[in-house]
């Protein structure tokens, strides 16, 4: 025959706080309809300030260097130069300066249309090539005019110009009579004005015949040495100048001696033909210049 079940204690209660029926969540408004939302009457954004991180950015940009830049795992945005329009406002005007090479940005300033605008980077240098040192004289627009920037009305690039001046080198010419030092500009055939005479010696006449090296055109500092042959007795010695530069030489009585070539050359002027040699050439009986 079946038995009674035992009987069991009454469950105990395991939480701290009371179990109570949800609530309603609380209502909440809808948004407006943009329609009637009031308009905005606050002063216009500030004009964003740009490292220079996002000027090397622009650059390449403008460049086409620049295209396309992954910003985040799977996500690629392209580049164009219309980034610029998201910090151009209605009612301003974009102010942009540029380096010589029209590809280089220094600075850039927005302002309201009719306000004034002056450069506010560091001052564009050039460094001095083989030829020439330049200085800045200011900035220029694309046709070569200064624009004035009292007043500015619409967008405008401006672009660094220089001045240039000769880079100055030193010549020193020595002979036996002594030295000079001449500066000359890159480009130049330097003509010293030490006579080149030739000198007497133990008996002897020593005769200058030029300088060594040959002078040539000026493409930095250089030095010249007068070189002389001695003279035997019955022999003469014969200058040829040439545009104030002289070349010699010993010549046996008698004897034709033989003239350098002298080439027409064009100046800023005219042209010029060589014509000859005075006086005319003929056998050495005497020192003589031509």
């Amino acid at each position: 025959m079946p038995t009674a079940p035992e009987p069991v204690a009454e469950p105990k209660k395991t939480w701290d706080t009371d179990l109570s029926e949800p609530t309603a969540p609380t209502p909440v408004q809808a948004p407006a309809d943009p329609g009637t939302l009031e308009s905005y009457a606050g002063k216009r954004p500030a004009e964003p300030s740009f490292t220079n991180d996002r000027l090397a950015l622009e650059q390449e940009v403008r460049a086409g260097v620049l295209t396309e830049r992954q910003v985040s795992d799977g996500i690629v945005v392209t580049l164009s130069v219309q980034a610029e329009k998201s910090v151009s406002y209605e009612g301003t005007v974009t102010v942009r300066f540029f380096d010589a090479d029209r590809k280089t940005l220094l600075y850039s300033k927005v302002v309201l249309k009719g306000e004034g605008v002056s450069y506010g980077g560091k001052t564009p240098s050039r460094e001095a090539d083989a030829q020439f040192a330049y200085t800045f004289i200011g900035f220029f627009d694309a046709d070569g005019r200064e624009a004035s920037l009292s007043s500015v009305s619409e967008d405008i690039d401006l672009y660094a110009s220089y001045a240039h001046s000769p880079v100055l080198y030193q010549i020193k010419f020595t002979d036996h009579y002594g030295s000079q030092t001449l500066d000359c500009a890159y480009g130049e055939i330097p003509v010293p004005t030490l006579e080149g005479r030739s000198y007497t010696q133990d008996g002897f006449e020593y005769a200058f015949v030029g300088y060594e090296p040959a002078i040539a055109a000026v493409t930095g500092d250089a030095s010249y040495t007068a070189k002389y042959v001695k003279v035997e007795p019955g022999y003469y010695t014969v200058v040829f100048s040439v545009g104030g530069v002289n070349t010699a030489q010993t010549v046996a009585a008698g004897e034709m001696p033989a003239p350098p070539q002298v080439d027409d050359y064009i100046d800023e002027t005219r042209a010029y033909t060589f014509a000859g040699w005075t006086p005319e050439i003929s056998g050495a009986n005497a020192s003589v210049t031509y």
